[in-house]
């Protein structure tokens, strides 16, 4: 099945508007607008909630922003780290090291985490992470004003603080995705596009800390970047803050309980009829009152709290694979995300109706093969670049790269934060477009397998590591060529990794659909870290040296 977004925000989507009721009800004669004057037996049917304000659209959003927050903010810092690594052998190398350790440490926390996932819930697959990542940016934020420690020291600490990070990342992914899966398929377009955003804003911070610094020196210290690199970790860290406080409002939001307790849709279902029969009466009894609605509700929140309690629980109670185990009474069924019809998926719908969530890992990667490959290809392509050779990339208009040359700063010290910028921002532009249009699985994985041809393009740009002399054997001695690669590679990231994160749980049955999603954020991390292992080989393909030296 495929279905675009365009038509899952529709106005009978639950995130726009509210599908009408379907009542056994006696209406009035006239004109369509007739209004429901009497329910015969008060046994109507209740579509399900509505998402107020798209309020959980902005907050799975949020959450994709703050996911991949802390990774972005680690090699976004290339002035301050290159500052801090000085006159070291990690001044060259420090952001493959970094790729390299965030990476391994997510992929072997999303292995263990997608193993053992069924005993997990979101209090320690996203509040427990999202409090360690706050932690260890605290604690990157005060050592840029410790003095002291050595080159190789801080570097051993920061590969640490990446590497936690990575394992947190990994659980918010298995929380996040697994979340998003049981929720309409635009909510996994939100998490996606939140972590475009998340590059976007963290490129927006670095250029506004770097606009900041001096420019009357050739060379700036470390003193000279010290404030500027200071608010850029302290920013990171209340994003951070933000996204978790943003989270815990889903326990105080009827849409996001039903979709995320779907264990209990019946109970909910029912305590919402009763509240709402429960409102309609008082509102027939009250002739003249004032709008006395509470903002809760205005954002999506109980109806009528003072009538009939409605259903909440904690968000952090709710599982991270959904407990349903018949998929024939899923919402989903609603115009926002059809039932499957394929008949190829009765096996796994018998299965997991017999055994809960005990269907085989390797029955449901059988039916999303095509999806993971092409999420796997289109972030290898990505890491094995970006950032580790992108960031290399010199303007030719400034050869011996001083901060503020003739030609200006964007060709200076502005040259790489701003090359990070139009890959995130096209990023971002790729994921907010499967909002429109949406491939199939087939045209996303030729599409993955074309992106390929990215790698020797930009081996042909001015890649200058750092302590190397230019090499004047380029084929492109132009700055708007790897400006045109970048933007050509970041919107086709976004695009086709959302495309296939979408049809991932779009191919199977919506009861396996919540560990589909976990199994796409798997490939996903698998393609990042092949990904980041592969760029060491383009960097030694480019100085010519060997790409691990360590000390």
């Amino acid at each position: 099945m495929s279905l675009t977004t365009a038509n899952l925000q529709s106005t009978s989507s639950p995130v726009d508007g509210r599908p009408p009721l379907i009542p056994s009800a006696k209406k009035k004669k006239g004109g369509t607008g007739a209004k429901i004057t009497k329910f015969d037996s008060g046994d109507f049917v209740l579509p399900p909630p509505i998402d107020h304000n798209k309020t959980v659209y902005k907050i799975f959003f949020l959450q994709g922003l703050g996911m991949m927050f802390p990774w972005n903010v680690y090699i976004t810092a290339q002035s301050y780290y290159k500052h801090r690594f000085e006159d070291s052998t990690h001044q060259s190398n420090f952001t493959f090291w970094f790729s390299t350790s965030f990476q391994i440490a997510n992929i072997v926390g999303l292995a263990l985490a997608v193993y053992y996932g069924s005993k997990f819930n979101m209090r320690f697959s996203v509040a427990f992470p999202m409090v360690v990542n706050c932690i260890v940016l605290i604690a990157t934020t005060s050592l840029v004003e410790t003095h002291g420690i050595s080159a190789d020291f801080l570097f051993l600490l920061t590969c640490g603080f990446v590497a936690t990070c990575g394992v947190c990342t990994a659980l918010l992914q298995l929380g996040i995705f697994g979340l998003a899966g049981r929720f309409p398929n635009v909510y996994m377009q939100a998490v996606m596009s939140g972590q475009g955003m998340a590059g976007i804003a963290v490129s927006l911070i670095n250029i506004f800390t770097t606009v900041s610094e001096p420019t009357t020196k050739s060379n700036l210290s470390f003193n000279d970047i010290k404030e500027s690199a200071f608010m850029y970790f302290l920013i990171a860290t209340i994003v951070v803050v933000v996204t978790l406080l943003s989270f815990n409002l889903m326990s105080y939001l009827d849409f996001a309980q039903y979709y995320a307790f779907t264990d209990t849709q019946e109970e909910q279902n029912q305590r919402r009829k009763e509240r709402l029969q429960a409102h309609r009466e008082r509102k027939r009894s009250e002739k003249n009152s004032i709008d006395s609605t509470p903002l809760l509700m205005k954002l999506g929140g109980p109806e009528d709290p003072g009538i009939i309690p409605p259903f909440q629980r904690s968000i952090m109670e709710s599982p991270v694979y959904s407990r349903r185990s018949t998929p024939g009474a899923s919402p989903n069924g609603s115009p926002s995300r059809g039932a499957s019809p394929n008949s190829d998926y009765e096996d796994l719908e018998a299965d997991d109706k017999n055994a809960g969530n005990s269907v085989g890992t390797c029955k449901i990667i059988s039916y999303l093969w095509a999806d993971a490959m092409g999420v796997f290809l289109v972030f290898f392509v990505t890491l094995s670049l970006f950032p580790g050779v992108t960031a290399e990339i010199r303007s030719v208009n400034n050869p011996q790269n001083i901060p503020a040359p003739a030609s200006g700063r964007f060709f200076g010290d502005l040259w790489v934060p701003i090359s990070f910028l139009c890959f995130n921002v096209g990023d971002t532009l790729g994921r907010v477009l499967t909002a429109y249009v949406k491939l199939s699985t087939k045209p996303v994985l030729f599409l993955a397998i074309l992106r390929l041809g990215f790698v020797p393009l930009f081996l042909n740009c001015n890649v200058v590591p750092a302590g190397f002399e230019p090499n004047d054997n380029v084929l492109f001695k132009n700055d708007l060529i790897p400006i045109l690669l970048m933007a050509g590679m970041a919107i086709s990231n976004g695009f086709l990794a959302s495309c296939a994160m979408m049809n991932g749980p779009e191919n199977v049955p919506d009861n396996v659909a919540s560990r589909a999603g976990t199994l796409m954020a798997f490939f996903l991390e698998f393609g990042l870290i092949l990904g980041c292992t592969a760029s060491f080989g383009l960097q030694a393909i480019v100085c010519r040296c060997n790409p691990f030296a360590f000390a």
